[in-house]
């Protein structure tokens, strides 16, 4: 994206390092060093929402920039586009203000009949910092020659035009690239009762300083201003708090607290005679080296209030978000929404207290990319009991033997360290399978002893059908198993229990063979709990509800979502894409 640097082209003599001469470059892009003019594929996409008989649904248009829209110039960083000088050492580099492609400009949607239902509007601001070329410490890799103005000659054939050539010295090119970044400022949308009569609600975006969102204002379609305001770690006072001191040591620009306003027929942003509709204040804290949101407040207003209530005699920050940092004493309207109990390793929250329901919120995350594998919602993190035995997955309150894991290398599974047969082909879903190995009795193999006595449980998993596992109370009640669904080599099943006692063992041994089980899912019976698998650098794979019923997610090869399918393979949206051939 464009850049200027220093370019030396000779040094005094050998060894000295003087420099004797040198160019300034500042060069920019030709359109022509693109593949057929651009570097960015589409200009207006065309999405169609048909039905299973092939009958139109709606439509939706999307209007890009591109490298070039319309009447307007050239997104180059000099007038006209082109390089506007090429010299030594001839080096390429790219020079349009990428950051300016591929942003909405216009998106209409359409009915089945093609009338126009709904229409979008983007207005943005661009930014180029070309100060920073001067400092950032980014080079190109490429090695360039440079050459000496003194020194013996390397080679002095007078009856040849390239005599008196001296010796010369590899230097690194020192491009240094520009930056540059787009802000939104604003967006209008449409509702059109016509083709041409519509209602219209405006939204206009302001930053600060940092170019964070400092402002978002809503007008209506009556002329009436709401403002969502933010308020950021660095424009608090550190003072003695140590998440806030480690912010700006770090750097950090986090939202410490957003503010709803209704500003009436004002244009501009709040003033005192605002009234605040609600706001929420995030209290971080540090967790090790990591700085997280411990406790979240949000206002409990029976009406709006008043901007001279609300900031007590300041101006720019409310009393009440400075105190949740300084143990100041907050507004009796200003309650407590959640609160993070623990964390894991990473500083992603493991289990939040909601105090207005008193219920409690459980997560599990992928262990190598960090992402969320599970959802639980009215359950504690010790009453949750999950395994998908993928290797990246940690799996929650179960004991197992990890020798009985098998793993699939795309073609076969992997035989379990203890040398016995898997009775799978493939996994069900993810890589990975755990195999129950036959023995007499009720000795569980794989179980969870945290689950609270008299308390309802619910419990789901699938296993391999060639036997049926038992799954019930080391020592005592084996519970009934009856499947509730089938996909290819694998049946699933759900169970409702309640533990008898504290401590018990409860889950899972066979009896009749081999079993491979995958998938396993416990928590309390008045829980919801949500899983999530993903696919590496596209997105999410599978999606199991709360009621163990899974939906696959297929991409194509540039990662974009083509099919969704349910359990049953059966697709329940597809999506195709294609190039108009428009130049």
């Amino acid at each position: 994206p464009g850049g200027n640097y220093d370019m030396i082209t000779h040094y005094v003599n050998n060894p000295n390092t003087d420099v004797a001469k040198l160019y300034r470059y500042e060069n920019f892009m030709n359109p022509a060093f693109f593949a057929r003019g651009t570097n960015h594929g589409y200009s207006t996409v065309t999405e169609t929402i048909h039905n299973a008989d092939n009958q139109l649904l709606g439509e939706t248009r999307t209007s890009y920039t591109n490298f070039k829209d319309g009447t307007d110039p050239a997104r180059t960083l000099v007038s006209g586009g082109g390089q506007g000088h090429v010299g030594f050492p001839f080096t390429r580099k790219q020079y349009v203000r990428t950051w300016e492609l591929g942003q909405p400009l216009n998106i209409k949607s359409y009915d089945n009949n093609g009338l126009l239902l709904k229409e979008q509007l983007f207005t943005y601001s661009y930014i180029t910092d070309t100060s920073t070329a001067q400092t950032l410490k980014v080079f190109n890799s490429n090695n360039v020659p440079t050459h000496y103005t003194s020194g013996p000659l390397v080679y002095n054939a007078p009856d040849l035009p390239c005599s008196n050539i001296r010796n010369y010295r590899m230097v690194q090119d020192p491009y240094r690239p520009y930056k540059g970044f787009t802000l939104l400022t604003q967006r209008e949308e449409r509702s059109y009762t016509s083709n041409t009569q519509y209602i219209a609600d405006i939204t206009n975006y302001s930053y600060d300083a940092r170019y964070n969102m400092k402002s978002i204002r809503n007008k209506n379609s009556d002329g009436n201003y709401t403002e969502i305001l933010s308020v950021y770690n660095y424009d608090l006072s550190a003072g003695s708090n140590t998440a806030l001191a480690k912010m700006v040591t770090d750097d950090m620009d986090r939202i410490v607290a957003t503010e709803t306003w209704f500003n009436g027929t004002n244009s501009g942003t709040r003033n005192s005679n605002s009234q605040l509709l609600n706001a929420s204040l995030f209290q971080y804290t540090t967790n090790g080296n990591s700085v997280i949101n411990k406790v979240v407040y949000s206002t409990a207003l029976e009406q709006p209030l008043s901007y001279s209530a609300y900031m007590s005699g300041q101006t720019t920050i409310s009393p009440q978000i400075s105190n949740t940092y300084n143990n100041g004493t907050l507004a009796s309207y200003i309650t407590e929404a959640t609160n993070v109990q623990s964390f894991n390793a990473k500083g992603n929250p493991v289990e939040t207290y909601v105090p207005q329901s008193e219920t409690y919120k459980s997560m599990i995350w992928d262990t190598l990319s960090g992402k969320k594998t599970a959802d639980v919602v009215n359950a504690r993190q010790s009453e949750i009991v999950y395994a998908g035995f993928d290797q990246a997955i940690a799996e929650q309150n179960l004991t197992y033997n990890n020798t009985h894991q098998s793993f699939y290398n795309g073609s076969v599974m992997s035989i379990p360290t203890i040398g016995f047969v898997v009775p799978v082909s493939k996994p069900l879903i993810g890589n990975g399978v755990y195999v129950l190995e036959p023995a007499g009795g009720t000795a569980k193999e794989l179980y969870t002893t945290g689950l609270e006595a008299g308390k309802q449980y619910r419990a789901t998993f699938w296993a391999s059908s060639n036997a049926v596992p038992s799954f019930g109370i080391e020592g005592d009640t084996q519970f009934s198993l009856n499947p509730i669904a089938q996909k290819g080599e694998y049946k699933q099943y759900e169970v409702l229990f309640s533990p008898t006692a504290a401590g018990q063992k409860i889950g899972f041994h066979s009896n009749s063979g081999y079993v491979a089980l995958e998938e396993i899912r416990i928590h309390p019976a008045n829980a919801v709990m949500e899983n999530y698998r993903y696919t590496p650098l596209f997105g999410v794979s599978v999606t199991t509800d709360a009621l163990g019923r899974m939906t696959f997610y297929e991409y194509d090869g540039m990662g974009r979502l083509v099919l969704t399918r349910d359990q049953d393979g059966n697709i329940l949206k597809q999506t195709e894409y294609g190039i108009s051939a428009q130049y």
